[in-house]
């Protein structure tokens, strides 16, 4: 299956109101959706964000975010409905990141794209609307097991309780935000997850499928009408050919969702010779938020504050299209 023609995007209100904090009651934020395992979750070091990297350490309290980790959670109700982690909303800065053996609490030293994500979302779409950002992530977790859809292995397939903790904290994050007076609309998913589906030729095989119905069925349990998508290319220390062409087959065949290269990043491995070569390191997580944020701009449709009408549009279509160079 495939998901959404670019042709076909939701045009929704989304009305800027004022300038003052992100405390405010009537702010209508774009919603973004954060999702992943480790470099989703991110382990840029919030230490090293010193010289042209010092912006990002710092509070941006015009954006926000809501995040949620299991954490210590092992069983799938505990990681669904009680989570280690669950911060509610809160002004965004680094330090929502759960790196193995932390324990809390929160900020933790580490940190994910979302740090340079939000600033640079809002100046590429154009409208420098205030962002919230949703972010559930887990290192080391699969889309086989831990993120799937339901309905992915058979008709009675409960999913993966990863994909269950996304829907309820997304939902429970819009409520949030109702209840202290303001509004949200979700505006696109960032994802990066793959490195646990590299092992086999068999969850290779099986992954566009099961990610293009992670998308499909996420989009229908939030009642959006689209849902446009970034993935994250795998870093290039850890990139697998096999891995790669389907995540490119999956950008050519959906209209909605694109490849976001890794080209040029680097792991703690290469630049800190600790034997990290999959984790993204400090600089290269901050390139990583600003491509994503670049990529996903070009997807979404954000209407003018004056804007009202919302067209109503099918929850999917068929599309192809080239591939991008």
């Amino acid at each position: 299956m495939h998901i959404l023609n670019k042709a076909s995007k939701l045009v929704a209100a989304a009305v800027l109101l004022g300038t003052s904090s992100a405390w405010a009651q009537g702010e209508n934020y774009d919603i973004y959706l954060l999702a992943g395992q480790s470099n989703a979750d991110g382990r840029g070091e919030v230490g090293e964000l010193v010289g042209d990297l010092a912006q990002y350490a710092l509070p941006q309290p015009e954006h926000r975010i809501y995040f949620s980790n299991p954490g210590s959670a092992s069983d799938r109700e505990d990681i669904i409905n009680n989570p280690q982690f669950a911060t509610g909303w809160q002004t965004l800065e680094p330090g929502y990141s759960i790196e193995p053996g932390f324990g809390g609490p929160l900020l933790g030293g580490t940190f994910g794209p979302e740090v340079s994500f939000a600033s640079e979302i809002s100046e590429a779409t154009g409208t420098d609307n205030k962002v919230g950002i949703i972010k559930v992530t887990d290192g080391g977790t699969s889309l086989a097991v831990d993120w799937r859809a339901p309905g992915s292995n058979s008709v009675d397939d409960e999913g993966g309780p990863l994909y269950s903790l996304l829907v309820n904290q997304a939902r429970a994050a819009l409520a949030a935000l109702e209840a202290e007076g303001n509004t949200g609309t979700i505006r696109g998913l960032v994802w990066h997850q793959g490195e646990s589906d590299t092992g086999g030729s068999g969850r290779i095989n099986n992954y566009q499928d099961r990610f293009e119905n992670f998308v499909v069925q996420l989009q229908a349990d939030l009642g959006l009408d689209v849902l446009p998508t970034v993935i994250g290319e795998l870093a290039p220390s850890r990139e697998v050919a096999a891995f790669t062409d389907v995540q490119e087959d999956i950008d050519v065949q959906n209209e909605l969702i694109s490849l976001t290269r890794s080209d040029g990043l680097t792991t703690f491995g290469e630049t800190a010779g600790d034997g990290d070569f999959t984790h993204l390191d400090t600089a290269s997580q901050i390139e990583l938020g600003r491509r994503f944020a670049q990529d996903l701009a070009e997807l979404v449709v954000i209407p003018e504050p004056t804007t009202a009408a919302v067209l109503c549009l099918p929850l999917m279509a068929l599309a192809s299209r080239r591939r991008r160079a």
